[in-house]
Formats: structure tokens, sequence, C-alpha cells
């Protein structure tokens, strides 16, 4: 893992909801760091990034993805990572 913070959507997002984006041609769609609770994300369309296209990281609870596409990702399509 590098530094370079190059993402769609980044952050902690508690009691939010995403919908309806179109994310491509960067390195991430999603980078979420948490501890963070109750995230939606839908409709969303993750294509032709070079890393992961979503990573819930370090303690997201009670989030979702639905009715959402991942193309061509470089590395995981969904992750959640536990690590640093």
């Amino acid at each position: 893992m590098d530094s370079d913070q190059v993402n769609g959507v980044g952050g902690a997002l508690s009691d939010s909801t995403v919908s309806n984006l179109w994310i491509e041609h960067t390195k991430r769609a999603f980078w979420l760091d948490g501890p963070f609770d109750n995230l939606r994300i839908t409709g969303t369309r993750m294509r032709d990034v070079t890393a992961d296209g979503l990573n819930f990281r370090k303690g997201v609870t009670n989030s979702s993805v639905t009715q959402s596409h991942v193309r061509n990702s470089g590395d995981d399509g969904l992750a959640k990572a536990y690590g640093a």
C-alpha cells in the first residue's frame, strides 16, 4: 500500500447514503476508513481503477453495497480490511 490518496470517495461516512455515482480511471473508487457505522452505497459503477473498487477499512460496521457494478479493478473488487 502506498500513501497516494487518489480515490473517488474517501473518509468516514457514518449514517450516510451514496447513490448513483459512476467512478472510473482513478486509483480506487472508494477507500473508506473506519471506525464508522451505517453507510449505504447503492447504484454505483466502479470501473477501470488501478487498485480496489471499494475497501471498507478498520472498523466499518452495519454498512452495505447493493445494486452496484465493479469492472476491471486492478486489485479487489469489494474488500474489507482489518489492518493498518
